[in-house]
């Protein structure tokens, strides 16, 4: 088909006429469009000789003007091609026009609507290596650009800008479409700026930058879900949690636990007069979370705290408890407790924030749910804030200390052997003090009433200084007793309960004592054999009181009342493991005492029984002192056994006494 106009002859270039503006679509089809039919529209196409097929046509609309965008096919239409545009008016009048094809450029006014229109389609079938041609051929530059991580819902790409303005949309091309997108600006620092692209498959990206179109070459840094690990703008992640807590609304766990890993355990925020230091923000085995702050300066100047979960759009309820700390030695200080209950995130992070001095201040922290061992220091050093507020200790600090850490083993300073054996009919772990007669009546008492047995006696110090006074004792009195000792020096950050459970497990009886127990029953030894061959895997022995008549109180709470005299622990003598037995560590929390810990094992393997396995030793007395017993420790110990026993319906229980002979 040959177009004329309607006087009959060719149509004659027009100097003045608009080109045909194409955008390349695939090998074979084309998006164009030309300013000179506003007024109407093209009915037909021809470039050279060949009749281009007009395929769709979709309408631009733009202020005071009326134009088509058509999709055509059939011919390549290269950049100066000499075109015939057949032009049918409103009136229905005929006009045909010769111009020229012309890639559109990005400056053209009604390039970004046509792109727009084409990101608009429906996912098609073709390749789009020719559309990405285009749209690099368009673009004003290339940008270095690095995908930092890709999520479920979206991707975080670093982009070299130099400091360029970043409009808020993108163009890219995806492994089935060519998208138009909303590109959310995080942070930008030292000529990087950071993105968040609500879209994860991403191949090639072109962004509005300052007017023109830029190409952002992009290269992936990491894994697809990459463990959390800092982004390589290097900038604070507070900042970038905070973008992405106003830009994400329900975020995926995977960027979540990313989020958490660019943010900071710890963060400390300093104004002229105050400064506020948040130590810790911690998700309790309870599901409560608990954020600990230190308040230096001008303390009255803080107030109004608010915590919001990252993916959370409403602030949590909060516990604020607060307590003043004076010491001569430093300025007034504030510790500070925000708890807020049953919070629905496992992990992640808090924004934390507050009002000081007229201006609010707010920060992004990690939470911690996996107990670490800067936790028992934390609830130590937040003890006072119970003082305030009875409820603390059971509701922040006890979890806290408290929460399960089974696999840690007891760390060793140094082993000293004075004669132990293979062929020993039981071990005797001996917790020593710093009172060496204690001591040295616990292992003249072994010696006197073992009845004929072989004991490896193991005594367990926790205190390296004492290790020079107490090994040339005990080199002696193992020579003058004839008995197989060894010494066991462990580091601070052990517990006895840590001993207890590394030795739980072994191919004879197992008994513990602290230095001072002193048995005056010879058979006392044969009796606890006895008991554990009848099938109870763990015996505790309480203490003889002399002062105390045949009435007195043996209900399981008064052996851990924190009341007694010297320590609960001076009610238990000793406990007493069978060759087979095995810890049953399911659901029980951290102990510090071996007392607390073999307790704990008694009632868990009497749980559904009437009588626990504990039996009272005529004269088996505790000579020795418990100042050396840690009192936090202690007090976690009973409250965490008052709970076991609640816990297992265990209330009423009473053990029995059998004279002459241990119950089971």
């Amino acid at each position: 088909m040959n177009l004329q106009s309607s006087k009959g002859g060719l149509p004659v270039m027009d100097r003045d006429a608009p080109p045909l503006f194409v955008i390349p679509y695939s090998s074979d089809t084309a998006f164009v469009w030309c300013p000179l039919a506003e007024s109407g529209a093209i009915s037909a196409l021809q470039v050279g000789d060949a009749t281009v097929t007009i395929l769709e046509r979709k309408k631009l609309f733009r202020p005071g003007a009326r134009l088509e965008a058509l999709l055509v096919g059939g011919v390549i239409l290269r950049d100066g091609a000499t075109c015939a545009l057949e032009v049918t008016s409103a009136a229905g009048d005929v006009d045909v026009v010769r111009t020229s094809a012309r890639l559109a450029r990005w400056a053209e006014p009604d390039t970004r609507a046509v792109l727009k229109l084409i990101a608009s389609r429906p996912a098609q079938a073709e390749p789009r290596q020719i559309l990405e041609r285009y749209l690099t051929f368009t673009c004003a530059w290339q940008a270095p650009a690095r995908l930092d991580a890709m999520f479920p819902d979206g991707c975080v790409v670093a982009v070299d800008l130099d400091g360029a303005r970043t409009e808020p949309n993108a163009y890219a091309i995806t492994s089935h479409s060519f998208e138009r997108m909303t590109v959310q600006p995080l942070v930008q620092h030292n000529g990087t700026l950071l993105l968040w692209i609500g879209q994860s498959d991403i191949q090639h990206l072109y962004l509005e930058v300052a007017g023109a179109l830029v190409q952002a070459r992009l290269h992936a840094s990491g894994a697809s879900y990459p463990e959390p690990t800092s982004s390589s703008v290097g900038t604070d992640g507070s900042a970038i949690a905070e973008a992405l807590y106003r830009a994400v609304e329900s975020p995926s766990a995977e960027l979540t636990a990313w989020i958490a890993g660019l943010c900071q355990p710890q963060v400390r925020v300093s104004t002229e007069h105050t400064t506020v230091d948040i130590r810790r923000a911690v998700r309790l085995p309870t599901q409560d979370a608990a954020i600990f702050i230190d308040v230096s300066g001008t303390v009255d100047h803080v107030h109004s705290f608010d915590m919001t979960v990252f993916g959370s759009r409403d602030p949590e309820t909060l516990d604020v408890i607060a307590c003043d700390v004076e010491d001569e030695n430093r300025p007034l200080q504030q510790k500070i407790i925000l708890r807020a209950p049953q919070v629905e995130s496992s992990t992640g992070c808090y924004r934390v924030s507050w009002s000081s001095a007229g201006q609010h201040h707010a920060v992004w922290i990690r939470a911690s749910g996996d107990a670490t061992p800067d936790w028992v220091g934390l609830a130590r050093e937040y003890l006072p804030v119970a003082q305030v507020r009875a409820d603390v200790f059971s509701t922040v600090l006890h979890p806290l200390a408290t929460a399960p850490n089974h696999d840690v083993p007891p760390g060793i300073v140094q082993v000293v052997d004075y004669g132990l054996t293979d062929d020993a009919d039981a071990d005797i772990f001996v917790f020593v003090g710093n009172d060496l007669e204690a001591l040295h009546r616990t292992l003249l008492a072994l010696a006197l009433t073992s009845g004929g047995a072989t004991l490896n006696v193991c005594l367990c110090v926790f205190d390296p200084r004492f290790m020079s006074t107490l090994s040339p004792a005990a080199q002696v009195w193992a020579r003058r007793y004839e008995l197989s000792l060894a010494i066991t020096c462990y580091s601070s950050r052990t517990s006895e309960a840590q001993v207890a459970r590394a030795v739980f497990e072994g191919d004879r009886p197992r008994l513990f004592c602290r230095a001072g127990a002193v048995p005056g029953d010879s058979s006392w030894l044969e009796s606890v054999f006895a008991s554990l061959a009848m099938g109870r895997t763990t015996l505790v022995l309480r203490a003889h009181d002399r002062r105390a008549s045949d009435a007195a109180d043996d209900s399981f709470e008064s052996l851990t009342t924190t009341e007694t005299e010297g320590g609960w622990q001076r009610r238990v003598a000793a406990g007493a493991i069978s060759a087979d037995g095995a810890p049953d560590l399911t659901g029980l929390p951290r102990f510090y005492t071996f007392e607390a810990f073999v307790l704990a094992q008694v009632l868990r393997e009497t749980r559904d029984a009437t009588v626990l396995s504990i039996a009272a030793a005529p004269r088996f007395v505790q000579s020795g002192t418990t100042s050396t017993i840690d009192e936090f420790g202690a007090r976690l110990d009973a409250y965490s056994l008052q709970t076991l026993v609640q816990s297992f319906s265990a209330g009423a229980r009473r053990w029995r006494v059998v004279r002459g002979r241990t119950a089971r």
